[in-house]
């Protein structure tokens, strides 16, 4: 019985050290990684603030539109009528507290009675002038916008005011 057992006992260390009994199983897939560049645009603006008006003089202001869009992507800049178009599609500037308006013109050029600024082109609420069109490079992009405003004697005194919404279609 001792010869049986000691011949049991080394096949069995034998097999253990030859590699047979142990096998190393392996298993691989792919993992994909993906993503999408987001076509984007964001704007911010700076008033065109005329200050005092002059009764004598045409009065220039300057504010900004800056735009910052995704590389490539193309972008149109597009300026509504604001509050207070008149009747023969002007700009107003209308009094705070009271009725009165002053007329005034904004443009993309530093000639702004040359070349309005507006969105004819687009939504057309102001048929006087169309958008401005530019190309995204991912940095903010400053577009001035020239402001002039010719105020005839008597207007009464006082603040007035107008909203013009920015627009960018891309």
């Amino acid at each position: 019985m001792k010869k049986s057992l000691l011949t049991a006992s080394m096949f069995s260390t034998g097999l253990a050290f030859s590699g047979i009994a142990q096998a190393v199983v392996v298993a691989s897939s792919t993992l994909n990684v993906s993503a999408t560049v987001a076509v984007d645009c964001t704007v911010t603006t700076t008033a065109v603030n005329f200050g005092n008006l002059n009764a004598t003089n045409t009065t220039f202001a300057n504010g900004d539109i800056s735009v910052n869009c995704t590389p490539g992507v193309p972008y149109h800049i597009a300026l509504d009528a604001g509050l207070n178009l008149d009747a023969f599609g002007f700009r107003n500037l209308k009094q705070v507290a009271g009725t009165a308006a002053v007329e005034y013109v904004l443009s993309s050029v530093s000639t702004p009675f040359v070349s309005e600024w507006g969105d004819a082109d687009l939504s057309n609420t102001i048929s006087r002038g169309a958008s401005v069109a530019d190309i995204g490079n991912g940095l903010s992009q400053p577009h001035t916008v020239y402001g002039a405003s010719d105020v005839v004697s008597g207007h009464p005194t006082g603040a007035y005011t107008d909203i013009v919404n920015v627009t960018v279609f891309y």
